[in-house]
């Protein structure tokens, strides 16, 4: 028995989703799930904004192996459609920085809650000169007026954290710096801060194209660090999606 155990062979497939929790995942795979063989196992490894979804595979056929779990992969990729972002080590900001090349697009980025933390994701990957132009932070209203040319009218109706300011910082920094596309995020990260009407964790992310803008509304909890990793990889999720449409 032991030499039939060491030679069984061990292999893995991971599956990269963003933009779903990981309870809607197992949701969405209940079926899917229920229905794998014994010798197949699913795990959910989650980590801010993202959920790896790991097949793995025992028996004694390792290029059998191999082929059954890119059948179960596409399975997994059809149920889940545009949350798989990828596969293995792949990352979300490489991921975006292929499909702007594709594009020949550009990119710019006014950042506040998240202090640099997307312009940093996206300098993280080598060659990313080819399409990122660079960024702001605009953390204080004084530098969104002066920087991003935001009108103190809609800082002084809606506030700092809105989809008014939202969608003015993401339009402002992709004309300022002339650029297909541009990303922004403005928001309360915690761990104080909040009021009743804007608790800690409201943020509002958008993206700029063309003379658009798509902005969106996150809820998020109160742990600082979470806060800024969870906006980052929404903001630029919601990039990936519009590129996405493009393809």
């Amino acid at each position: 028995l032991s030499g039939k155990v060491k030679n069984l062979a061990v292999v893995h497939k991971t599956i990269m989703t963003t933009g779903i929790g990981e309870s809607f995942i197992a949701e969405k795979l209940s079926k899917f799930e229920s229905a794998l063989p014994e010798h197949i196992k699913l795990a959910y490894l989650p980590k801010p904004g993202i959920v790896r979804l790991r097949l793995s595979g025992m028996g004694s056929d390792r290029m059998n192996l191999q082929k059954e779990l890119n059948s179960f992969s596409d399975e997994i990729l059809s149920i889940m459609n545009t949350y798989v972002f990828g596969y293995e080590n792949d990352t979300l900001e490489k991921v975006i920085g292929d499909l702007l090349i594709k594009n020949n697009a550009t990119l710019s980025i006014a950042e506040s809650c998240t202090g640099g933390y997307i312009s940093h994701l996206i300098t993280s990957v080598a060659g990313c000169s080819k399409y990122f132009k660079g960024s702001i932070i605009a953390y204080i209203d004084e530098i969104k007026k002066e920087f991003l040319d935001i009108d103190e009218k809609i800082l002084e109706q809606h506030g700092a954290v809105s989809c008014e300011t939202a969608t003015e910082m993401a339009s402002a920094i992709r004309i300022k710096y002339n650029t297909t596309y541009s990303i922004a995020s403005t928001g309360i990260a915690g761990p104080d801060g909040g009021t009743a009407e804007k608790p800690v964790g409201t943020v509002w992310i958008s993206v700029g194209y063309h003379e658009n803008t798509i902005t969106k509304k996150l809820q998020l909890g109160d742990n600082r660090e979470r806060n800024i990793e969870r906006t980052a990889i929404a903001a630029l999720n919601l990039l990936r999606i519009h590129l996405l449409k493009l393809n």
